[in-house]
């Protein structure tokens, strides 16, 4: 299992502890059209930037755009699972501690919401929208069939999981081609993490829970709200 830490800013990372990220093997993911200015090993770079096998062209995709990256570039030879985090969590305890619990049909996640709350499916009708019109699908009646076969109304609210490779490869590959129908919408950036829920269920993938492992700060550095009613006129 293979870890990968996604930062925006070098600097970032230098404002938290690093035995936070002591407890495993990791790499961090540098997205953004920032230079490399810490050279070492644990830093993979997006370069060379704005061609054919990068989207750093397309704004606020924010850990898409590592996902991505990921997806297309990385020799996952010899690698079946990967974690994929965002830069502002604190790790607990070792995450390999967790490789036992990695199957080709599962996804580790780290927090859990309700698909009933109301910050989960209700203000997203851009990526509703664009599942509909992509896919020919209704997201509402997928969240719905689903509990009514399995029972589960979890979902997890925040990109940060451990997952088979083919699951990450598979979700970039359906999620790329939402991607030019939910420009339109102000909060897009939030609908990566939904998408992974209805990927998950439409693909016969299985989320457990594991939030005593990790925990989130949600800095949202960013600053791109969720609510459209947020935003400034």
């Amino acid at each position: 299992m293979k870890i990968f830490i996604v930062v925006h800013n070098q600097d970032i990372i230098l404002k938290f502890k690093q035995d936070y990220y002591d407890y495993t093997d990791y790499q961090f993911i540098l997205v953004g059209e920032n230079p490399l200015k810490y050279a070492s090993h644990k830093y993979v770079t997006l370069v060379p930037a704005f061609n054919d096998d990068n989207i750093e062209r397309y704004p606020n995709l924010l850990t898409f755009t590592a996902w991505y990256f990921l997806a297309q570039n990385y020799d996952f030879r010899n690698i079946d699972y990967i974690g994929i985090f965002e830069y502002d969590i604190k790790i607990y305890k070792p995450l390999s501690e967790l490789e036992p619990l990695c199957q080709p049909d599962r996804i580790i996640s780290f927090s859990e919401l309700s698909v009933n709350h109301p910050y989960s499916f209700n203000k997203t009708d851009g990526l509703k929208a664009a599942i509909r019109k992509i896919y020919h699908i209704d997201l509402d009646e997928v969240i719905l069939n689903n509990y009514r076969d399995t029972k589960d109304n979890l979902w997890a609210p925040t990109t940060n999981h451990i997952m088979p490779v083919k699951f990450l490869k598979g979700f970039v590959d359906w999620y790329m081609k939402l991607i030019p129908e939910i420009f339109q919408y102000p909060n897009y950036p939030h609908f990566h993490e939904r998408a992974l829920k209805i990927y998950s269920i439409l693909n016969g993938y299985h989320n457990i829970y594991k939030p005593d492992y990790i925990t989130h700060e949600q800095l949202g550095s960013h600053r791109i709200p969720l609510f459209p009613e947020q935003f400034n006129p």
